[in-house]
């Protein structure tokens, strides 16, 4: 079967190269690159869906010395003339294997889903099946799509030869397409950690993990080191009993959440404490927060109501978190701020079992 469905996804992406190529040369004004870029992209997203990842980034090898040789200028070479043609040609190439690794994820997710519901024993659960993976498709297909759109726009923008951009402009384009591929790849790995989770293979390596370094190293994971954080811990020496790597995963999500759906003015503040044996590691915002009724719900994959400002997120934060925080015998509550907004607490054991409560503050440098 799966030799069959790589023989069709390459007969696919033949074709439609082809193809491509051919109505391009016939036409009288060939298309901008960029142009031809996302019709390249939309067959390695097909030969993905056909043939699964080997096949979308088979597709995506191919289709580069094809660009490079038949769209590029000098034509019929594989010399490339303009450096924005070459950034345009690594941004598509890079996409097209995210692309193809999240497709082919999701098209295994899907299979998964499908054979389950062959085995299970109620209507109820089949209907699970279906509600999971339209959920899967309608949060992939937006939170793909708006990365995507703005890479393709600053991308546009440089090959754009009509306009003589500056180099601060130019470094605007290039950073916009820096931080949207970081967004694609956290989408990406928050659907692979899921995948994990609920196919019960996660396995916590417990050792005592300094809580200020993992708050630290939670917050350059997602790039907020400039953004308006205040942390409050015990002191330097705070040490829990965690999964150092699922901790930092589950405080970065907690930490993201609060930052997109955070009041701007309105500094968001880190806690970590000793009490009774347990040690808390406390997220506060001061944003919309979320009612009773969505705090119950928070914890479910792609579940965005409630606290939400912008619509953005794939709904997927919460769940990775928790699901982390479990897998190390802990776990996760959510409050509402006294005065507006979402309160996260992490409870994990204690090394030591200190019960004495000091915290200072510190700002993020």
């Amino acid at each position: 079967m799966r030799h069959r469905r790589l023989l069709t996804a390459t007969a696919f992406s033949i074709t439609s190269i082809t193809a491509v190529i051919a109505v391009i040369d016939r036409l009288s004004a060939p298309p901008k690159l960029s142009t031809d870029l996302l019709l390249f992209l939309g067959i390695v997203v097909g030969a993905a869906l056909i043939g699964g990842f080997v096949a979308g980034v088979a597709t995506a090898v191919v289709s580069f010395p094809t660009i490079v040789w038949f769209l590029t200028k000098p034509v019929h070479s594989f010399r490339i003339a303009g450096g924005e043609e070459f950034a345009a040609l690594v941004v598509f190439f890079s996409v097209a294997v995210i692309v193809s690794a999240l497709v082919d994820q999701v098209a295994r997710r899907s299979a998964d889903a499908e054979s389950a519901r062959g085995e299970a024993a109620t209507l109820e659960a089949a209907a699970e099946g279906d509600k999971l993976r339209t959920a899967i498709l309608r949060a992939v297909s937006h939170d793909l799509r708006t990365p995507l759109a703005s890479i393709k726009a600053s991308a546009s923008s440089l090959l754009q030869e009509d306009i003589d951009w500056n180099d601060h402009e130019r470094r605007e384009f290039l950073t916009t397409i820096d931080e949207e591929a970081d967004r694609l790849d956290r989408i990406v790995g928050n659907l692979l950690d899921l995948s994990r989770l609920q196919a019960g293979v996660v396995r916590p390596e417990l050792t005592n993990v300094t809580a200020i370094v993992a708050i630290r190293n939670a917050i350059g994971g997602i790039g907020a080191e400039n953004a308006n954080i205040l942390i409050n811990v015990k002191d330097d020496d705070l040490e829990v009993a965690a999964d150092q790597v699922f901790l930092e995963r589950a405080i970065a999500n907690l930490v993201a959440n609060s930052v997109r759906h955070g009041a701007p003015d309105t500094p968001i503040e880190i806690q970590a404490m000793s009490k009774k044996e347990l040690i808390s590691i406390v997220v506060i915002d001061h944003g919309p927060g979320m009612n009773e009724a969505d705090r119950a719900l928070a914890f479910e994959p792609f579940h965005t109501a409630g606290d939400q400002t912008s619509g953005a997120g794939t709904g997927l934060g919460l769940a990775v978190a928790h699901g982390f925080v479990e897998a190390m015998d802990g776990s996760i509550t959510l409050q509402e701020t006294p005065g507006g907004g979402l309160t996260a607490i992490i409870s994990l054991p204690s090394p030591a079992g200190d019960s004495a409560i000091h915290t200072r503050s510190v700002s993020v440098p």
